[in-house]
């Protein structure tokens, strides 16, 4: 069972584009997944900021409203 020279043509052709699959693959993975995963990390330690500032403004209000109430 041999390949004739057309089959042999069309899996070579496939070899490559494989490889070309591959390689970018792998650079997505090596580089620009590791700059989305500080990305995430800085959005992460804006939105806990973000959620901190409005616990402490509530907690500042329900404060003020006891305050006021008791006067």
């Amino acid at each position: 069972m041999s390949l004739d020279d057309k089959d042999k043509e069309a899996l070579y052709s496939m070899d490559k584009r494989v490889s070309v699959i591959e390689e970018i693959l792998r650079r997505l993975e090596h580089n620009h997944l590791q700059h989305m995963e500080k990305d995430l990390a800085r959005l992460d330690a804006k939105v806990w900021a973000l959620i901190s500032g409005m616990a402490l403004q509530l907690a500042s209000f329900v404060a003020a409203l006891l305050l006021f109430l008791l006067n």
